[in-house]
């Protein structure tokens, strides 16, 4: 069984996983055909409902579901990229390994968990404390952990409406209202959050690591 420990416990490591993950989250973010294709959905809501052009819209409502997965995706990796940086655990916890007591007090699902007091609790983090399945996309969306995340209560608010659309997906049939003006003004809130935490955090780190490598990122426009 893999030990999952270096990721938490190697400074370096930390890094690397950040900004994998990072440059990761960055790409399916800007793959989202919504987010791409933003200022011409906008252009299409402001026409006459008789002047509409079925075809370009009809692409967008296509394209609903996998834009939903990619957003969380994007959301999910960066936040728990973020949390592996700043020493707290993402992974789920064996709990028959590491006792009833120890769980309690250190279940990443209830709250942020620093590594180093699941150290302080267990003493030895050995590769069967760490499971490898981590935490939820709606736990990382909790107070606490908005909190500790610095995800400001309206991206949370849009964020936890998309993944519950996601989860609803293969129940109900699609509503118009998801694609409306105010549809809009939500991505155009989480393309500022990714312009200025995604975009600039990478960008920093290609310009202090990878300068002549690699190059930075264009903010997205809409």
């Amino acid at each position: 069984m893999e030990n999952l420990n270096y990721m938490y416990k190697d400074r370096s490591e930390k890094e690397k996983v950040f900004f994998r993950l990072l440059s990761g989250s960055i790409r399916y973010f800007k793959d989202a055909y919504i987010i791409s294709n933003l200022s011409e959905f906008e252009r299409v809501l402001q026409l006459d409902i008789r002047n509409w052009d079925c075809d370009v819209y009809n692409k967008f409502t296509d394209e609903k579901l996998i834009d939903t997965v990619r957003i969380v995706i994007s959301f999910e990796n960066y936040f728990k990229a973020k949390l592996v940086r700043n020493d707290y655990l993402i992974h789920l916890l064996n709990k028959k390994s590491v006792g009833k007591q120890a769980f309690n007090i250190s279940n990443p699902v209830k709250k942020p968990v620093k590594y180093t007091d699941l150290v302080e609790n267990v003493g030895v983090v050995d590769e069967k404390i760490l499971n490898h399945r981590t935490i939820g996309f709606n736990d990382l969306l909790s107070p606490d952990y908005r909190d500790v995340l610095g995800i400001p209560s309206d991206v949370g608010k849009i964020l936890k409406d998309i993944a519950d659309y996601r989860n609803s997906l293969h129940f109900k049939s699609f509503p118009g209202e998801i694609y409306l003006s105010t549809y809009v003004k939500d991505m155009k809130k989480l393309i500022d959050f990714v312009n200025y935490n995604m975009i600039e955090e990478y960008n920093a780190i290609v310009v202090k690591y990878y300068r002549g490598t690699l190059f930075p990122r264009p903010k997205i426009e809409y």
